[in-house]
């Protein structure tokens, strides 16, 4: 604002200067009241516009009860090598109790078959039984089993911080688990990421979700398009048949979930929905893993909306280890993505996909979309592998409709 200063000598003897005084404290009094409005009409346009995504990443700062848990992660993304076995606490991953560096192994006894993945699970499978051997024995002669060997003391000097963890140690309570290092798989999915991260990021942009979300790409199936799990979900976002359905064309002949693109907006309005109904971050991302309705149990059954208590007090088989640290996983997976950038690591570069989509004016035959579309029917198979195989030769017949979404170069 500018402010105009009269000289006092300039109005106390003009014959006016009252008149001229009055007249302009009303104009800077009606001025200021002028910019209260607009101020006061700003901040309400930014509350009342303002989509929830768009927040920066300020909305996923580490909480401090959860800071450990993410530090795990995080060493296990970037530190350790997919030839390191981890074995950890299972109710407190960070309380680590031995590593098993197979490619060690393999180098000191001159032996390649440590680097294999079967071999490697028969001698994890070795480690393991001696560990649970050790827990046994605490349970069964308390502190007196710590003078049995080398795994009873690599196990008591990890519990021994507090009376707490050596009760449970005791008492038989104590759980263990084996996690193997992800940095070689972590650091080629960073690799593959920038071909998809530019379309991710536009897709949960236009939804209004925050782009940090797309890193979740790395927590379900560093970014393999063709990832299936043990129960079912599939492609780059691990959707299940149930869940995809709400969102995406599923059926014997397309299969939206092997799409990155249009399963990355399905993702961005699952997440958009779960924050809705939640109103957290924390049990939205949650909530993408183990569902809208089962975080909403664990908020009833602990009595809090805060996921360190839930992780702690929910007992539930469903609630398992990967539920419990999922949301660990995705800020890890963050922080981690963009330690190998700034670390140089990872050079950032442009998108090798260079796509665009394109809408079908009229239903068409699969077997016409190359003469429709003026492209190779191999770049439109490459391109939209969502339609299943048999359907692109067996079953060409098969009619997409109007207005159907298909990917193609950009410069076709």
């Amino acid at each position: 604002m500018v402010v105009m200063i009269i000289p006092h000598s300039l109005y106390s003897s003009c014959p006016v200067s009252y008149g001229l005084t009055y007249g302009l404290r009303r104009v800077f009094q009606s001025v200021k009241y002028l910019l209260y409005i607009c101020v006061g009409v700003y901040a309400l346009t930014q509350l009342w516009v303002k989509p929830v995504g768009a927040y920066g990443e300020s909305f996923f700062t580490v909480p401090a009860d959860m800071q450990k848990r993410v530090e795990f992660w995080q060493s296990i993304f970037t530190r350790y090598g997919d030839d390191v076995f981890v074995i950890h606490d299972r109710a407190e991953p960070w309380r680590i109790i031995d590593f098993v560096f197979f490619d060690r192994l393999s180098e000191s006894k001159n032996d390649p078959r440590f680097l294999r993945r079967d071999f490697q699970s028969v001698v994890l499978a070795k480690y393991m039984a001696r560990y649970r051997k050790a827990l046994d024995r605490f349970e069964e002669h308390g502190q007196k089993a710590s003078g049995y060997g080398e795994a009873e003391r690599e196990v008591y000097m990890t519990y021994q911080d507090s009376y707490e963890h050596l009760e449970r140690l005791y008492k038989g309570e104590t759980r263990i688990r084996a996690q193997r290092g992800l940095a070689h798989s972590f650091w080629k999915a960073a690799y593959l990421a920038q071909d998809y991260l530019p379309y991710f990021e536009k897709e949960f942009r236009d939804v209004g979700m925050p782009i940090e979300l797309t890193r979740l790409a790395f927590v379900e199936s560093m970014f393999n398009p063709d990832a299936i799990s043990k129960v079912g979900a599939s492609g780059m976002w691990q959707f299940m048949k149930a869940t995809a359905r709400s969102f995406l064309k599923v059926n014997y002949r397309i299969d939206e979930r092997h799409s990155p693109l249009k399963a990355a907006r399905a993702a961005a309005l699952l997440l958009k929905s779960d924050y809705a109904a939640l109103q957290s971050w924390p049990l939205a991302v949650s909530a993408y893993n183990h569902g809208r309705g089962g975080i909403l149990r664990a908020t009833r059954v602990v009595g809090t909306r805060n996921l360190a208590d839930i992780i702690v007090g929910y007992k539930s088989r469903a609630f398992g280890f990967a539920s419990q640290n999922f949301y660990a996983e995705f800020l890890a997976a963050v922080a981690s993505y963009r330690y190998l950038i700034k670390k140089g690591r990872i050079s950032v570069r442009p998108s090798r996909l260079d796509i665009m989509a394109v809408t079908l004016r009229k239903p068409t035959q699969v077997k016409d979309l190359s003469v429709v579309l003026g492209i190779k029917q191999s770049t439109i198979q490459e391109l939209n592998q969502c339609i299943n195989k048999q359907t692109y030769t067996r079953h060409a017949s098969y009619v997409l409709p109007k207005n159907y979404r298909l990917y193609v170069p950009r410069r076709y």
